[in-house]
């Protein structure tokens, strides 16, 4: 008996576990490699959430605010300041 149930552990160990609630498709996709300067609630909807990433280039630095959009499964721009440097 403890053979038996000794097999059945071994052969679960590699089980993966599944959540029931799928995560939203291409939410981890975001879209600079960077961690986001912050994140919070959609202002415009209060669903869903959107965050803000400072951004710099050889000539300026922006601060793009992006809002993952679940119905199409993206991230979108929402508002972006760039200033010279």
């Amino acid at each position: 008996m403890r053979t038996i149930l000794f097999l059945i552990l071994i052969s679960c160990l590699g089980c993966e576990v599944y959540t029931e609630e799928p995560l939203p498709c291409g939410y981890y996709d975001e879209p600079y490699y960077e961690p986001p300067v912050a994140c919070r609630v959609n202002p415009w909807t209060f669903e869903g959430e959107c965050c803000t990433w400072r951004v710099q280039d050889f000539y300026s630095e922006c601060v793009e605010t992006w809002c993952y959009k679940e119905e199409r499964c993206e991230w979108q721009v929402q508002k972006y300041t760039c200033y010279p440097i």
